[in-house]
């Protein structure tokens, strides 16, 4: 896969194959926390773990709808994004992402990997050993982080080139 600008507001992600697309469009459903309680602890989780209760009360009453409706809003831009512009050449795919919404695309990307590695228990360290040769769900979970990191790091490498000034 490669991340390209086609002008100053659309960047490509080109050389999809099925295995990634197929990832891609799960993105919403892996984002999703509601089927884990452990995921939706380690997206919810309050700032002081407790120590300070008058606080996390505050922050679950005023911060916690934002930060869900923004999690909500960056995963729909995602879907919208790849069902507005999906584009399936030969075989390999396409999507066109507005400039406008790396950023909605890396808040999604790292809630889905959050969500995934809090349901099915991974750590840094299993994430480091050598993957597994069976497909059991926390196989799978382990394909899903891995590919959307190497996602997050194509639309960082393209918005950090979009940045750099021209000379």
């Amino acid at each position: 896969m490669r991340a390209r600008h086609l002008d100053a507001g659309t960047l490509e992600i080109s050389g999809i194959g099925f295995v990634e697309g197929a990832l891609l469009w799960r993105l919403a459903a892996a984002a999703d926390p509601h089927d884990s309680k452990a995921a939706e602890q380690r997206l919810a989780s309050s700032p002081t773990a407790g120590a300070a209760p008058e606080l996390d009360e505050e922050w679950k009453e005023h911060v916690l709808p934002e930060l869900r409706t923004l999690f909500a809003t960056a995963v729909e831009i995602v879907r919208t994004d790849l069902v507005g512009s999906w584009i399936s050449p030969g075989t390999d795919a396409a999507v066109r992402v507005p400039v406008a919404h790396i950023e909605p695309w890396l808040i999604a990307l790292n809630q889905a990997r959050l969500a995934l590695a809090a349901r099915h228990g991974l750590t840094e360290e299993t994430m480091n050993q050598r993957p597994p040769e069976d497909l059991a769900p926390r196989t799978l979970a382990r394909l899903f982080v891995d590919f959307f990191g190497h996602l997050q790091e194509l639309l960082l490498e393209a918005a950090e080139d979009d940045a750099a000034p021209s000379s």
